[in-house]
C-alpha cells in the first residue's frame, strides 16, 4: 500500500529539499492514500470467508440470502441425551433469536456455507452437475450425495446419512439453497 513518504521519493532532485513544495505534494496525495486504505479495509471487511454479523448479512443481501429460515428448523440444538444429531459434538447452542426447540436464525457459519452456495447457485447453468458444483462451494462436500432427474419435473436429491447435518439438509429442502431448476419438483431424502 503506497503511502505519503513514497509519493514524496518520487519529487525530482530539483524540488525534493523545497518544504513548500513537499508540503504542497503531501497535502495532494494524502486524500488519496487514505481512500486506498478506506478500500482495501472494506475489501477485508467484506470477505465472505472472514465477514462476520452485520457485514455478513450485507453480503447476503448482495446475493439474495436471508438470514432467516422460512420454516424453523427442529432438532439441531445440543441436549444431553446420546443423539447422533444433537449430542457433544453434533448439536449446536441455542442462539440469539432461536426458541428454545426450533431453529429460525442461521449462525454465522452456517450463514457462511449458504451465501457461498448462493453464490454458485446465482451462477447455475440448470444442470445436475452445476447442482454438485454449488453444493460443493456450499458444504464443501458432495461425496455420495446423488441427484436423480425423474424425468416427469420432478428430481430427487439423495443425502447419505452424516454427510449434511440437519440445517444444511432443511437448507436444501426449504429451497433456501435452490438446486433445482425452475418447474420442477423436488424431495430430499436421506439414504
Amino acid at each position: 500500500m503506497a503511502t505519503d513518504a513514497d509519493y514524496i521519493a518520487k519529487v525530482t532532485q530539483q524540488h525534493d529539499q523545497k518544504p513548500n513544495f513537499v508540503a504542497t505534494v503531501t497535502a495532494s496525495v494524502n486524500p488519496f492514500v487514505q481512500i486506498q486504505e478506506v478500500l482495501r479495509q472494506i475489501q477485508i471487511v467484506f470477505n465472505v470467508d472472514t465477514a462476520i454479523g452485520s457485514q455478513l448479512d450485507v453480503i447476503g443481501e448482495w446475493v439474495g440470502a436471508s438470514r432467516t429460515v422460512p420454516v424453523p428448523i427442529t432438532g439441531v440444538f445440543f441436549s444431553w441425551e446420546d443423539s447422533a444429531q444433537t449430542g457433544w459434538g453434533a448439536g449446536i447452542w441455542i442462539g440469539e433469536g432461536n426458541s428454545s426447540n426450533e431453529l429460525s436464525l442461521l449462525d454465522d457459519d452456517d450463514y457462511r456455507a449458504m451465501i457461498k452456495g448462493k453464490i454458485e447457485a446465482n451462477r447455475w447453468d440448470g444442470t445436475i452437475p452445476g447442482a454438485y458444483r454449488t453444493l460443493d462451494a456450499a458444504f464443501g462436500v458432495t461425496a455420495g450425495i446423488r441427484i436423480h432427474d425423474n424425468q416427469n419435473m420432478s428430481q430427487t436429491v439423495k443425502v447419505p446419512s452424516g454427510s449434511l447435518n440437519t440445517i444444511q439438509r432443511a437448507l436444501i429442502s426449504q429451497g433456501m439453497l435452490n438446486i433445482k431448476p425452475a418447474g420442477v419438483s423436488q424431495t430430499v431424502t436421506t439414504a
